[in-house]
């Protein structure tokens, strides 16, 4: 109040002021002398008034409004919590190890300052991140302001009713719907019962279950680019089948091949079986007008699981993959198999980029009931809150987490423009880019797939029928139907 008064005072002695010298200004004799070039009135005496910073009868502009004081959050901690550990680029990325990170590390610190809080990582066994976060937010205790999981594990929580909505907790701070910055398929398969629960910033190029294919071994064995078939709208069961036939290879005479046709990444069925039945135009979990409903029984996913089971019987797939060996480094580069089936991860980039042989991207070929290719994933990694943030600091919490993911410009960081990434991620030809891209609005997932309480009931059941050929697929789906169902209403009651 003090310094307002002070503000007045000093207008109005400027006001004073410049009315005194005006008044001297206009007595006579002390007016200018006329224009020597044009013999016009000087502007004292002009009809109009004079041009002054306040004079009286001078319309001012307003004074520039100041600046707004920035924005304190009085030391707030804000916690960052991830299933995959402390490294994470957005939130905590490693300063001097690239241009965008070093840029993101910079920001968070100049934000800390500017805003007055601080950005905590926080770490869980990775062994059981969930049951430690289950029993830190029972107890109340904050584990995180923001957690990166995946939407199954959003899910478990959500079922016991331990997620904030980021519908309250956001606004106005912001904005899920720019699908420009966040991730619709991110922002839907986390939204339940009309509430958000998850979102996810659009910086990826999505993808799920796609075939690599070792081009150079195809050619060398007299097949043609199997390319041409997907381009030609024959990248079909029939198709692939007479490939994995011609490239399962016994060059030494032994009991089991040299070369498999086929291989896929280990982790549950997803990438072989699950890829099948959406491939042919069935669901693991059917979302229809009366509900979640188990589709494994249908006939689209029964036909799947028989193909998936002929694969096996025929001995075209390379066995199990051991633990010792993570995913297709050790299997596809090294010419153990032609085909592998897996997703499109990061992680896989170097490895394959630099392996001799040339290789190429396709869909998964499609049954005889599918209309078009599709790509199938079982894993969306998304944001979410616990319940453990409360409504006094959902501002302060969704200001940061606004300000932390603010994208950087793509001089930076281009990884936000998919066509960038597709273009310098993968040592492809052009064919297989453009595969990637007519796939990526094509990506479906079904939330339920990797739900651990789901997975012990339905995975086991795909593996007797197809890998151990133990029952028939009709028979094992048939068996864990009524079970399955029961899972799927317990998760889903609320959607």
């Amino acid at each position: 109040m003090e310094k307002r008064k002070m503000i007045i005072r000093k207008g109005a002695a400027l006001l004073l002021t410049t009315l005194m010298l005006l008044a001297v200004a206009v007595l006579p004799g002390c007016s200018t002398a006329p224009s020597e070039t044009s013999g016009a009135p000087s502007p004292s005496q002009s009809s109009a008034p004079a041009p002054s910073s306040g004079g009286v009868g001078v319309t001012s502009s307003p004074d520039p409004e100041p600046d707004p004081e920035p924005v304190d959050l009085g030391g707030y901690e804000f916690v960052f919590l991830s299933a995959w550990g402390a490294e994470n680029a957005i939130f905590n990325p490693t300063n001097g190890s690239s241009p965008a990170a070093d840029a993101r590390y910079e920001r968070i610190r100049a934000l800390e300052k500017e805003h007055n809080f601080t950005v905590k990582i926080n770490t869980l066994p990775m062994d059981n991140f969930e049951q430690e976060l289950f029993a830190q937010t029972m107890a109340g205790i904050k584990a995180a302001d923001i957690v990166l999981h995946t939407v199954g594990g959003i899910l478990r929580y959500y079922s016991a009713g331990m997620l904030n909505d980021f519908n309250e907790i956001t606004a106005p701070n912001l904005n899920l719907d720019d699908i420009t910055r966040w991730d619709p398929a991110a922002t839907n398969a986390g939204t339940l019962n009309g509430k958000r629960y998850a979102c996810y910033l659009t910086n990826q190029y999505r993808m799920g279950a796609i075939c690599y294919y070792n081009k150079t071994l195809l050619a060398e064995k007299g097949c043609p680019d199997p390319y041409e078939l997907y381009a030609a709208d024959r990248w079909t069961w029939d198709e692939f089948q007479k490939l994995l036939e011609y490239m399962t290879i016994y060059e030494t005479g032994g009991a089991t091949p040299d070369i498999y046709g086929l291989g896929r990444q280990p982790w549950g069925c997803i990438y072989l079986e699950l890829a099948l039945v959406y491939a042919n135009g069935g669901v693991v979990v059917e979302d229809g007008p009366d509900g979640f409903r188990f589709g494994l029984a249908d006939q689209n996913a029964q036909d799947a699981l028989l193909f998936a089971k002929s694969i096996y019987d025929n001995n075209w797939i390379i066995p199990g993959v051991p633990d010792d060996i993570m995913f297709l480094e050790d299997i596809f580069p090294k010419r153990k198999v032609a085909f592998w089936f897996d997703s499109n991860i990061s992680g896989y980039q170097e490895t394959i980029n630099n392996m001799p042989d040339e290789f190429g991207i396709l869909p998964i070929p499609k049954g005889p009931a599918a209309d078009d290719y599709v790509s199938v994933t079982g894993m969306v990694v998304n944001y979410f809150q616990p319940i453990t943030v409360k409504p006094a600091d959902y501002f302060a919490s969704s200001f940061i987490f606004n300000a932390i993911t603010e994208p950087l410009s793509a001089d930076i960081d281009p990884s936000f423009d998919p066509e960038w990434v597709l273009r310098n991620s993968w040592r492809v030809d052009e064919g297989s880019i453009q595969v990637l891209k007519y796939l990526e609005p094509r990506v479906v997932y079904t939330e339920v797939v990797d739900l651990f309480v789901f997975h012990d009931i339905v995975l086991p059941a795909i593996a007797s029928c197809t890998m151990e050929g133990a029952t028939t697929p009709r028979a094992a789906m048939e068996a864990i139907a009524e079970q399955a169902q029961a899972c799927i209403d317990d998760i889903f009651i609320a959607k």
